[in-house]
């Protein structure tokens, strides 16, 4: 696959330069795993560029101390470069999660649908004790969240995952639209868990005594 793909020619030539110069020090590219290309600039098809910059490159030396190693290409995001990082390979720990009540979080507050969720038990429960139409408005929002508001870490895994499968296929119209669309869904994850962890910040205060 080629290293750069758009732009001008004379770049192309720089970047077999640079692959002479690995061969000739013995350096060997170590692989990844991700999307092929590193660096992107340009949001229309005219001027997208895409180019593979960023690589790790040992010698056999360093093979031999470093046996086993994995590359990743991680998603890019707010930035013409994707983060490459390289780690020794460790055994995945399974995780034991127990089950834990509904809280009420802030930063539900941001999904549009949660005031009318509210709305619409409260008006169900019309005629009921005041108790009744609280466990009512408790139920229908624990009912609500289980289906809308996900934890953030899976969500924003699902976006970059998503993200990253665009990233990997040839550009286009639509792979543009798709992506800016992908960053901008990320962007109000990111949104709703600032808002979480700064009312978790303010609690942690009040408990303080600040």
């Amino acid at each position: 696959m080629e290293e750069k793909k758009g732009g001008s020619d004379n770049e192309r030539r720089d970047i077999g330069n640079f692959l002479e110069a690995l061969n000739d020090c013995n350096l060997r590219d170590l692989g990844f795993i991700g999307q092929w290309f590193t660096w992107e600039r340009g949001r229309t098809m005219a001027k997208m560029v895409q180019g593979r910059l960023d690589c790790f490159c040992a010698n056999k030396a360093w093979f031999d101390l470093f046996p086993d190693f994995q590359v990743e290409h991680f998603v890019r995001v707010k930035s013409d470069h994707s983060p490459i990082f390289i780690r020794q390979k460790r055994p995945k720990r399974k995780r034991r999660r127990g089950k834990k009540s509904f809280k009420f979080e802030t930063a539900r507050l941001l999904e549009a649908s949660c005031e009318q969720t509210v709305k619409s038990a409260w008006s169900d429960s019309e005629g009921r004790s005041m108790l009744d139409r609280l466990c009512l408005i408790l139920g229908s929002l624990r009912n609500w969240s289980g289906k809308r508001f996900i934890k953030f870490n899976e969500q924003l895994d699902s976006l970059e995952k998503e993200l990253q499968e665009m990233q990997r296929k040839d550009i286009s119209e639509d792979h543009i639209r798709i992506c800016t669309e992908l960053e901008r869904k990320r962007e109000e994850v990111l949104d709703k868990q600032e808002a979480y962890w700064y009312l978790r910040s303010r609690t942690t205060e009040i408990k303080d005594g600040d």
